[in-house]
């Protein structure tokens, strides 16, 4: 918001869009997210059941990685992406069965430092 003219005491002067989510796939995506934080060269898009949206100006990811004091939580990268435009996000149907996504599960770790060898994979 601006300061406004006339009878209007503000104006609009465009929105301020943020995109919060986690990713499971914390080991696949790790060399992916060092490579792209900090850039302003990529869009997003981002889907409901049924509705794609799509950033119409580059914005800003910022990932986070948590560190976890125990084998027994989970790790998600945390991603924050923002950006400003001074119309809503482009909307698209989407079709059954499309950005349906399951996490990888990376086998064959071992937890060997583990105090108690509870958590060791065979």
């Amino acid at each position: 918001m601006t300061r406004g003219f006339g009878w209007s005491e503000e104006t609009l002067l465009a929105y301020g869009f943020e995109v919060n989510y986690k990713d499971p796939d914390y080991v696949g995506n790790l060399p992916h997210y060092n490579s792209i934080t900090g850039s302003r060269n990529f869009y997003i898009a981002f889907c409901s059941e049924t509705v794609m949206r799509i950033s119409q100006r580059p914005g800003t990811l910022v990932a986070v990685n948590p560190v976890a004091n125990s084998l027994k939580d989970e790790v998600n990268f945390m991603l924050n992406y923002k950006w400003t435009h001074d119309k809503m996000p482009l909307e698209f149907s989407i079709p059954d069965g499309v950005f349906v996504c399951a996490p990888s599960v990376v086998y064959g770790a071992s937890f060997d430092n583990s105090f108690d060898d509870s958590f060791d994979i065979p």
